[in-house]
């Protein structure tokens, strides 16, 4: 160990005293952007409306819905939501869409391939959508196929509703 004279230790002493401390910043700024954004991130991140809702169903196997009961659904922002309900010739059939927290469309179609229309009811925004149609008698129609389309970037949830009159 090397030997430290008290004259080396008292000129020390006072250099350290007596010079200015440097401190140094590695990312200047940060700490002030972390107090700013870091409530807003955090705001964000609590807040049920920026949750993406997810699709229902497929093409080729959608949910099954009964008349007369109201369905609690959800469709995508990706993908549509698939349904389909059980119906009798002869009988006029009307589909409601409402409770929407985003814009979304609904088409129902007689076709498994979810082609041919039956209704369609696309109005814009939240605006609550309905529309009927007659299975006619000796159509071989059995089913009617529910096909709901998100227009926003998180999806919506809804309330859906197929009733006979």
């Amino acid at each position: 160990m090397p030997r430290v004279f008290p004259v080396q230790a008292r000129f020390h002493a006072l250099a350290t005293a007596h010079a200015p401390r440097r401190r140094v910043r590695r990312w200047p700024g940060v700490g002030l952007l972390l107090v700013l954004l870091l409530p807003a991130l955090l705001l964000g991140a609590c807040q049920s409306e920026d949750a993406e809702f997810a699709s229902e169903g497929t093409e080729a196997a959608p949910v099954q819905l009964t008349v007369g009961v109201t369905h609690d659904g959800t469709v995508g922002p990706e993908a549509p939501s698939y349904y389909k309900v059980s119906v009798n010739e002869g009988t006029t059939y009307i589909f409601s869409l409402t409770d929407l927290l985003e814009d979304a469309d609904m088409t129902v179609f007689t076709q498994s391939d979810f082609t041919g229309s039956f209704c369609a009811a696309p109005n814009s925004g939240t605006t609550s959508e309905s529309c009927s149609g007659l299975v006619d008698n000796g159509s071989g129609i059995t089913e009617l196929f529910v096909l709901i389309k998100s227009f926003s970037l998180t999806g919506t949830s809804f309330k859906l509703t197929a009733s006979s009159s």
